[in-house]
């Protein structure tokens, strides 16, 4: 009824389902805000992100990628600005700060299996990515999936958008990105009960006009990696890591930003 989720694009044969949903996910949150910036560029995500070797279009990835991507000041970026995307399209297109569309300031990772908070970030920001396992190639979008394994479960393949929802289907409304004519106009029902949908959601919270930032200082430019800060040893091993930078005089940090994946980190 809102009007912000635009049609879906398709991946084609591609892996980066994941930058899809990222850019899926931004754009909700801006047209909720009512930022009306249009479709946003997918292939900017896996052929511009700093530091990942041998990523691009046709390649695979995680939402964590876009986000390190989004904080960098890289993206989102318009699509009218770097043209559409494309199967042959393996390189980073030139672009300037004036084609993005906004820099997104700050994430949430939402509790696992909480249908309220994923319905309150859906009416706050417009949409939640999530992730699925989806092991038929041939199922067409028109019958309630999910996934309930009976032996051991394979892990989440595919990324998404969840966009609403239905408490007498018992289902979550997706938005997929196989294309506007598959499924329901590019969506397709989960069900509550399937193993992943529920499980590993993301919002995108916030963003900030790209004329309020001017700099930003990162220590780690090829997103997430064990050994990019020296962690070598083991998961369980303890650590230190030092981060420093030197800022010019007069300058004003407004956002500190940090996470850790380390078990019993400090």
């Amino acid at each position: 009824d809102l009007d912000i989720i635009l049609p879906a694009k398709d991946q084609y044969k591609s892996g980066c389902c994941w930058a899809f949903s990222a850019t899926d996910v931004a754009q909700a949150l801006f047209h909720k805000n009512g930022y009306n910036t249009g479709y946003l560029a997918p292939q900017v995500y896996p052929n511009c992100a700093v530091g990942y070797l041998n990523l691009d279009i046709e390649s695979g990835g995680n939402e964590y990628i876009a986000i390190s991507t989004n904080a960098l000041l890289k993206a989102p970026v318009f699509a009218s600005s770097v043209g559409e995307f494309t199967m042959s399209s393996t390189f980073c297109p030139s672009y300037t700060k004036e084609d993005i569309a906004g820099y997104v300031l700050s994430t949430s990772d939402l509790p696992s299996n909480d249908a309220t908070a994923i319905k309150e970030a859906i009416m706050k920001y417009g949409s939640v990515l999530s992730s699925l396992h989806m092991p038929d190639k041939y199922y067409d979008g028109k019958t309630t999936y999910t996934y309930t394994p009976q032996g051991e479960p394979e892990p989440t393949n595919h990324a998404v958008n969840i966009i609403g929802w239905d408490d007498t289907k018992g289902a979550w409304l997706v938005k997929n990105s196989w294309g506007p004519t598959w499924g329901y106009n590019g969506t397709f029902w989960v069900s509550y009960n399937d193993m992943y949908i529920s499980k590993a959601c993301i919002s995108l919270n916030s963003y900030v006009d790209k004329n309020e930032i001017s700099k930003v200082y990162t220590y780690n430019t090829s997103g997430i990696t064990g050994t990019s800060m020296g962690l070598i040893g083991g998961e369980n091993k303890p650590h230190t890591v030092l981060i420093a930078h030197k800022i010019e005089e007069g300058e004003t940090i407004e956002y500190l930003a940090t996470y850790t994946q380390n078990p019993n980190t400090k």
